[in-house]
Parts: C-alpha cells; sequence; structure tokens
C-alpha cells in the first residue's frame, strides 16, 4: 500500500494498471490517499507509481513535487504571442498560408522544450510564416520536410525564435520582481512556494540554451 499525506492541494495519484490490479482512494479516517494492490507480493518488495510522461509544471500542480532533470519540461508559447512578433513585418497572411497551418494544427503545441528546444509546429508556423507568396506557392512542401528555404528566410526565422524565447524571458524578469517583494514581506517560504521557485529557474535556464543555441547558429 502506498500512502500519501493531503497538504494544501489534494493529490490525485493516476494508477497505470498492466497485469497488477488495485483499488485507490483518499481515506478519511487516516487522512491519507491510498493506493492498495490487490495482487500478492512478499513483503519488502519494491513497487513502482507510474506519473506517467509529464512535465514538471503538472508534476506540481497534480502531484505536489517537481524532477531535478526532467525530458519532458517545456513553456509554451501562445498563438497569440507567436502572431503579436511576427505580424509587424507581415502585410497579412494569405489564406493558402492559413489553411496549410489549420490543416497541419501548425497553431497547436507551440513550445520550447528542456530536451529538443523549439517544438516542430512551432519551427513550421515561424517558416511558413516567413516565406514570401510567389516561393510559398511553389516551395510550401520544403517547409514541412525540412529543407532549407534560403539564407533571408532561415535569418527571418531565426530573428524570430530569438525575439519569442527573449519575449517570455522578459516575462519571467517581471515575475521576478513580485517574488522579491514577496521575500521582503514573508521571512518563511511555504514547500509550494519553494517548488515554484525551482520550477521557475529551471524553465529559465532552458529557455537561456536555447536562446544561446540560436544565437551561435
Amino acid at each position: 500500500m502506498a500512502c500519501f499525506y493531503k497538504t494544501n492541494q489534494t493529490r490525485f495519484i493516476r494508477v497505470v494498471k498492466s497485469d497488477v490490479s488495485v483499488q485507490a482512494g483518499f481515506n478519511q479516517e487516516n487522512d491519507c490517499y491510498e493506493i492498495r494492490t490487490l495482487s500478492g507480493y512478499n513483503k519488502s518488495t519494491q513497487v513502482f507509481i507510474n506519473y506517467g510522461p509529464h512535465d514538471n509544471q503538472k508534476l506540481l500542480m497534480e502531484y505536489g513535487f517537481i524532477l531535478p532533470k526532467n525530458m519532458h519540461n517545456t513553456v509554451p508559447f501562445s498563438k497569440d504571442l507567436v502572431f503579436s512578433l511576427v505580424m509587424p513585418e507581415m502585410c497579412g497572411i494569405s489564406q493558402r498560408k492559413r489553411e496549410l497551418i489549420s490543416c497541419n494544427q501548425l497553431d497547436k503545441d507551440l513550445c520550447c522544450s528542456e530536451e529538443n528546444g523549439l517544438s516542430w509546429s512551432a519551427l513550421v508556423l515561424l517558416r511558413i510564416l516567413a516565406m514570401d507568396e510567389d516561393n510559398f506557392k511553389k516551395d510550401w512542401h520544403r517547409v514541412l520536410t525540412g529543407e532549407s528555404l534560403g539564407k533571408e528566410v532561415e535569418l527571418r526565422v531565426s530573428h524570430w525564435i530569438k525575439c519569442l524565447i527573449e519575449s517570455v524571458l522578459q516575462s519571467y524578469q517581471e515575475a521576478d520582481k513580485g517574488i522579491a517583494a514577496h521575500l521582503m514581506s514573508h521571512n518563511n517560504l511555504s514547500v509550494n512556494m519553494r517548488l515554484a521557485l525551482q520550477l521557475q529557474y529551471q524553465e529559465k535556464q532552458f529557455l537561456e540554451n536555447a536562446l544561446q543555441m540560436v544565437k551561435l547558429s
């Protein structure tokens, strides 16, 4: 049996069932969330709970912990943020481009990950937007295959990626001001606050690493 004590937030445990039968639920008598296996195990046998492929934001919100190194860590970019950065340099988006973006859902999963940097959909979206209409009509398929679109387009995409990451890092700097004010008025930080600060530091670190890679490319 695994027992999880309730903290400020109720922790929801996802139990991944394979050949093991379990019962899970909150025990009001001992104020714990319990997971009981219905299969026989010898005393002191080690068992594992599979939390699934989650980033640290989800682990913190749902389970109350984070991992020092998590290959699933991501920082999302909103579609509005992406378009707000590129639109000043464009004269609108053609219907043909809009259809390709919508058909392939390239305005979804816009993020930067700790393991891979900018997501595939974010990179392809920026490459589509960076192409002029004449080149897009004849070479749109090269965007999806990752082929070079020419120095001018690739430089524009790199510039937009740099601006995108810098914009998110700027939002972290604004948040840091609020955190500093909180620290001045509170002597002790809660466990949840300390974890949130660690998570923010992790995200800033891999965003800065991604930014450095763009500058070197």
